[in-house]
C-alpha cells in the first residue's frame, strides 16, 4: 500500500509537469508575428480592408492584436492541446474588453493558426464556423516570416 501511494504521489507531478511542459512548447508555437488571411463574425466574412489591417503579435503567453495600429484586443492566454479541438482562453488585459474573458478552439498547421472565439460566457465553440447571432469570430492567420 505504501508504494502505490509512494507511486501516486511521485506519478501525479510528474504528469503535471509533463501537461504543463507540453502546453509550453504548444504556447511557443503561437509566438511572433501573424497576419491575418481571413475573418468571419457571426457568419458575416470581414471586409478585404479589415483583414489587410489586422495584425496580431504573441509572446510568452501574451498576444495583442491591431488594426491599422488600433488596439483591438491584449491578452494573456493558456492553451489546452490535450483537448479535441485544442482550446485558448484569454484573460483580456487591454482594450475595449478590458478584465473580461474569451474562450476558443484553435489548430496549428505549420505557418498558419486558426482560431474561433466567443466570450466567455457563451458556450466554447466545438468547430471552426460562424453564423448568425452565434457570437462566434472565426480567423485565420499566417506567420509573418521575418528577415535573420
Amino acid at each position: 500500500m505504501r508504494i502505490s501511494l509512494l507511486a501516486l504521489f511521485v506519478c501525479i507531478p510528474i504528469g503535471f509537469a509533463w501537461a504543463d511542459d507540453a502546453a509550453n512548447k504548444e504556447m511557443k508555437l503561437l509566438d511572433g508575428e501573424w497576419a491575418m488571411v481571413s475573418g468571419e463574425r457571426e457568419g458575416t466574412p470581414f471586409s478585404e480592408e479589415v483583414v489587410k489591417a489586422a495584425k496580431r503579435v504573441t509572446k510568452d503567453g501574451e498576444t495583442a492584436t491591431e488594426f491599422n495600429g488600433v488596439l483591438a484586443v491584449k491578452a494573456k492566454f493558456k492553451v489546452d492541446a490535450s483537448k479535441n479541438p485544442k482550446t485558448i482562453d484569454y484573460d483580456i488585459t487591454d482594450g475595449p474588453n478590458k478584465g473580461k474573458g474569451m474562450i476558443g478552439i484553435y489548430e496549428i498547421k505549420g505557418d498558419e493558426f486558426k482560431a474561433c472565439m466567443v466570450m466567455s460566457d457563451q458556450k466554447r465553440p466545438t468547430d471552426f464556423t460562424t453564423k448568425e447571432g452565434d457570437g462566434r469570430t472565426l480567423t485565420v492567420w499566417k506567420r509573418v516570416k521575418t528577415e535573420k
